[in-house]
């Protein structure tokens, strides 16, 4: 949900938020929920995710950092706080990232790679990497 807080002003830029997510399972109830308001694709191949380097989590990564860090703990509160709930079902395992791309994909505006579950890019990185007033 926190990328779709900048979609009105990538969209008046003539930018285009585009998510690709890994499976249809969930999928019904992320759009019913109104948790991303840009575009959505599925690849159940994996290969954009493979294209841009974003990694699966190990075992030790998940039942680690990825539940017991200062930046899962604040997560999960802000989860809870913002009443968006969740749920475990299906790969939970895949971490993704952000790409901001011009037409054709060049340049390379923004480049994020997830290296931990709870951390995500920030919305002002992104829209600084894009010279966009935020």
């Amino acid at each position: 949900m926190e990328i779709s807080k900048i979609q009105r002003q990538l969209q008046q830029n003539n930018i285009k938020l585009i998510g690709i997510g890994v499976e249809k399972l969930g999928l019904d109830d992320f759009i019913k929920g109104g948790f991303f308001t840009g575009e959505l694709y599925i690849d159940e191949t994996k290969k954009s995710y493979e294209a841009m380097g974003f990694k699966q989590m190990s075992y030790g990564e998940l039942m680690g950092p990825a539940f017991l860090s200062s930046a899962a703990r604040k997560a999960i509160t802000q989860s809870f706080t913002e009443g968006l709930g969740g749920n475990m079902w299906g790969d939970g395992w895949q971490k993704g990232g952000c790409l901001a791309v011009g037409v054709r994909g060049t340049p390379i505006y923004y480049y994020y790679l997830q290296e931990e579950a709870p951390k995500h890019p920030s919305n002002d990185d992104i829209m600084k990497a894009l010279k966009i007033q935020f």
